[in-house]
Formats: C-alpha cells, sequence, structure tokens
C-alpha cells in the first residue's frame, strides 16, 4: 500500500511539471476583481452591483468601475433590475426604498415602523417586508404606486425575497401549526 501511494505521488508530481504551463494559463480563464470592503446583493445583466459598504453602512450601485452612493447613513441595497432600478432601505426607521436614476423613493409601510425592499423585477414590481401596525411582518408587493399585504399563509409572519418577470414571488411563512416553523412560498397573482 505504501510503495503504491509513493508511485501515485511521484506520477503526481511528475504531471503537476509536465503539464505547469498549461495549469498557469487555466488561471486566466476568469478576472477576479476587488470590490474593497462592501456587502454585494445582486448583480444584473450589464454587470451593475448594488449592495451596502460595510463602514459606513451606505447603500451603492458598482456600475463601469466606479461605485456610486445611493443613499446616506443607515441604507442598503438588495435588489436590482435591468434597467438599473434597485431596492433596499433607507433611513431610522427604516423604509423600503426604490433608487431610480439617482432618485431615492420611499415606499413607505404597512402601518408600523419598519419595511424593507429584497427585489424588484424588470416590470419595476417590488417584493419585501414590512411592520404591520401590530409589529409583526408581513411580505408584501409593491407595484402600481401601492404596497400590498401578501398575508401570512395562517401564521403570524411572513417575509418576500424575490420576484421573477412573471410576478411569482419566492418567499417564507410562518405556519400557523406547528408554531415556529417558516415554509417556502411561491406565491402567483
Amino acid at each position: 500500500m505504501v510503495k503504491l501511494r509513493t508511485h501515485f505521488l511521484i506520477l503526481f508530481c511528475l504531471l503537476l511539471i509536465a503539464f505547469n504551463g498549461t495549469l498557469t494559463n487555466a488561471q486566466s480563464l476568469y478576472t477576479l476583481t476587488s470590490l474593497g470592503q462592501v456587502q454585494p446583493s445582486d448583480i444584473n445583466d450589464s454587470g451593475n452591483i448594488v449592495g451596502q459598504i460595510s463602514n459606513t453602512s451606505e447603500a451603492f450601485l458598482y456600475s463601469n468601475g466606479n461605485f456610486f452612493i445611493l443613499s446616506g447613513t443607515a441604507s442598503a441595497a438588495y435588489g436590482l433590475n435591468n434597467a438599473g432600478q434597485s431596492v433596499g432601505y433607507s433611513g431610522s426607521p427604516s423604509h423600503a426604498t426604490l433608487y431610480d436614476s439617482g432618485a431615492v423613493i420611499g415606499l413607505g409601510t404597512l402601518g408600523g415602523t419598519n419595511s424593507f425592499g429584497n427585489a424588484i423585477n424588470d416590470l419595476g414590481q417590488i417584493v419585501g417586508y414590512a411592520y404591520t401596525h401590530t409589529g409583526i411582518e408581513h411580505a408584501y408587493l409593491f407595484s402600481n404606486g401601492a404596497m400590498t399585504d401578501l398575508g401570512t399563509f395562517g401564521g403570524l409572519r411572513s417575509f418576500a425575497y424575490g420576484i421573477n418577470n412573471s410576478g411569482q414571488i419566492a418567499g417564507t411563512a410562518q405556519y400557523a401549526s406547528p408554531a415556529n416553523i417558516y415554509r417556502a412560498f411561491i406565491y402567483n397573482n
């Protein structure tokens, strides 16, 4: 067994030496670009990236090698569509926010203090979650200027994380029984 391992190790070393040039060239198949101390959240088809700057807690857009601050401190961008619109939150208390061509547009809440935008599709429909007047989080759909509560599917809480261009929404909901269990959902309007 030791003899077999030794032969394998020698063969492996010979292969490394023989193919060193080929293995080195394989590394050039991709480019790794450091963006610094940021937390990226989404990327669109154009390669634009949104997220949050780690040390300042500011929402950012990275486009064509440049960083753009979308909002001041206490903000983040989580979703980005192919039109360049992004969503996240800004302010304290936090409010779901649409970042569109330099404008920072508040989306409101479901009667509570905080809301967060998680995703936006190419039609401009936004999903996320917001606190109700009772202080409980509910998934929402923001479309045509209105925030619609998607409910909780019988439980206490729900959260929407993604929306595609067909309007299907993916998220999680806390079910009533068994208590405190979250299950994934797909919402079709």
